[in-house]
């Protein structure tokens, strides 16, 4: 039986359209990106581990030898008052003006030897005499040193390869000139031979002041090695050997 073709057309047509919206329902829906979308990057910032410090710390220099000028060997000691607070009863009035000269040299870590030559010029008048004398003389010493604390002073970061420290020390000393009343450690009442020697015990410290300072001071125990009545240069009425105090303040000349 035939179909007329202007009955078919309709059906047709929307077969057609059927079959078109079933295929485009069965594809997978595409995302859309807008033209005016922004996309944003994150990016991560690594910051790099800190560097470890290719500077070594500072290295002190190891000094073997020095050489030292002491500007303090000076005692006045006017008349009258001499006689009362030091070992001078022959002498109204008393004055020692000088240099201290000193070598210090390193023989191994802590060790040190020390040798030191202090000339002065003696000026005194003696009791019961209208007389002004003057001489020159002479103090002089040799003493080896143990600085106990210079390991200690290097781990705080402290100045110790300059001769600088605490120590321990055995001092040999002399005092020479006809009118000299003065050895290194002690102080006689009277002039006598033209040499006289003595020693001591001691405990001192050794510091640097700026780059071409020092101060050296050390304090123990004197023994006479000469004969003669002898004291400490400063005394208080006590009799026989006190303790002894030394005070050098000056320049280092030299490494």
């Amino acid at each position: 039986m035939a179909i007329p073709y202007r009955r078919l057309l309709p059906s047709g047509f929307g077969l057609a359209m059927g079959m078109l919206t079933w295929l485009s329902a069965s594809q997978p829906a595409t995302a859309q990106t807008p033209l005016d979308s922004t996309t944003t990057h994150a990016e991560e910032v690594l910051t790099a581990p800190p560097l470890a410090s290719t500077t070594a710390p500072p290295v002190q220099v190891q000094e073997e030898q020095l050489w030292k000028l002491g500007l303090n060997n000076l005692l006045l000691l006017p008349a009258n008052w001499s006689r009362e607070v030091s070992n001078v009863p022959s002498a109204v009035r008393y004055g020692r003006y000088g240099l201290h000269l000193g070598y210090e040299r390193k023989l191994r870590a802590p060790w040190s030897v020390l040798v030191e030559i202090s000339p002065y010029w003696l000026s005194y008048s003696p009791v019961g005499t209208a007389s002004h004398e003057q001489a020159l003389c002479a103090r002089a010493q040799v003493a080896g040193r143990y600085y106990y604390n210079l390991e200690r002073r290097l781990r705080l970061g402290k100045s110790a390869g300059n001769f600088a420290g605490n120590y321990f020390s055995v001092a040999l000393g002399g005092g020479f000139g006809r009118q000299a009343h003065e050895t290194a450690f002690l102080f006689y009442n009277r002039s006598g031979p033209f040499a006289r020697f003595d020693g001591a015990i001691l405990y001192g410290l050794q510091r640097r002041l700026g780059s071409h300072g020092f101060f050296d001071f050390n304090a123990g125990i004197p023994f006479a090695f000469s004969s003669g009545a002898a004291t400490s240069t400063y005394y208080l009425g006590a009799s026989g050997p006190t303790l002894a105090l030394n005070l050098r303040l000056g320049l280092c000349l030299g490494r």
